[in-house]
């Protein structure tokens, strides 16, 4: 399990917050992986949110994914204890509609890398930014999913366990029943 940082791009209510750590914690195995930054200044520190969020203003507004990624990995270049730098969350608008966050995950690729190579050299890596959304129910677990470098969603999409709705929207068939 991971501690992703959690942002506010937008005005989000604490209980757009409460609900997506509560209800991310539906289904077993569960844990909180959540990790909420209000601002730039704040310290980033390996640990969960509790609920209640109480109320604050975001100071990230409006923020980019891209200006989010930097951040995330000017703050935290490495993994620290759970805490990843390769993963992070953002809650927006949308969030207080429809209970969904934005998940965004870094993908290593070696476009030029011989199949049969079992060690790339590092200087040819390709890195991404990749991002889905999901509902609050599922996050967790495709945090877990992601940070355990698993390629259910990076490389080979399997139609059996997930689904994507007309809205964009990740749904997770094992999770949600779907």
């Amino acid at each position: 399990m991971a501690h992703v940082l959690l942002f506010c791009a937008g005005d989000v209510s604490p209980k757009v917050i409460d609900r997506l750590i509560t209800k991310s914690q539906s289904h077993s195995p569960s844990f909180n992986c959540w990790t909420l930054i209000r601002g730039p200044s704040q310290a980033v520190k390996d640990e969960e949110t509790p609920v209640p969020v109480e109320s604050f203003s975001t100071g990230f507004k409006g923020a980019s994914i891209d200006s989010l990624a930097g951040f995330v990995t000017s703050r935290i270049p490495e993994p620290v204890g759970l805490l990843t730098p390769y993963t992070f969350a953002v809650l927006d608008e949308r969030s207080e509609r429809d209970d969904t966050v934005l998940l965004v995950h870094q993908v290593t690729s070696y476009p030029d890398k011989d199949p049969e190579d079992t060690n790339p050299d590092p200087s040819t890596a390709k890195k991404e930014w990749k991002q889905w959304r999901v509902t609050f129910v599922s996050g967790q677990w495709v945090v877990s999913v992601l940070e355990e470098g698993d390629d259910l969603l990076t490389e080979s999409f399997d139609d059996s366990l997930f689904s994507v709705d007309a809205d964009g929207v990740l749904h997770v068939r094992r999770i949600e029943g779907s």
